[in-house]
């Protein structure tokens, strides 16, 4: 395992396991760190009865080390032409717009700086407005739960409702 450092350190199959997952990291912090964060214990030491694993010792300084980290790993990363409705224009820089696809609503950070250099010279919205956006779509697992990260990279064309679409 390479730390945060840069260092290389060797560790049991099992203990590289335990970390990872949700229960056992949450089960090893409430038995080590917050074991010892009660008064009066001073370490907590692990003895199995064969001697093929040694001893295991943590003391009090080194309870803060006893917390779950869960990986973030990469699923898919997509990106897509995409046709979604805006459900709220959010103007304030830096903060997410919420969209529609049709099935469900989702926010979405907004990189194209000619879009965003439109919208800060006026460009209206409004009710029924609709986007056609080149949308960046990133999947993750962090434990047991997926997450979906939906960035709009590229402002194709933006819909009025009063404009008729054009068949496809």
């Amino acid at each position: 395992v390479t730390n945060n450092s840069g260092q290389i350190i060797q560790v049991r199959t099992e203990s590289l396991t335990l970390v990872l997952s949700d229960r056992g990291s949450a089960a090893a912090q409430q038995f080590v760190k917050a074991g010892l964060d009660h008064e009066g214990y001073a370490a907590v030491k692990l003895e199995p009865d064969d001697k093929v694993i040694p001893a295991i010792a943590v003391d009090r300084s080194e309870a803060n080390c006893f917390v779950p980290v869960v990986a973030l790993i990469p699923l898919s990363d997509n990106t897509v032409k995409m046709t979604v409705i805006i459900v709220a224009a959010v103007f304030q820089d830096g903060n997410k717009w919420r969209f529609s696809d049709g099935a469900s609503t989702f926010s979405a950070a907004i990189l194209d700086g000619d879009f965003l250099a439109a919208v800060d010279r006026g460009e209206r919205f409004g009710k029924g407005d609709v986007l056609e956006v080149q949308m960046r779509v990133v999947q993750a697992r962090q434990g047991m739960k997926v997450s979906v990260e939906r960035t709009v990279e590229k402002g194709l064309r933006h819909i009025h409702p009063h404009e008729q679409m054009g068949l496809s």
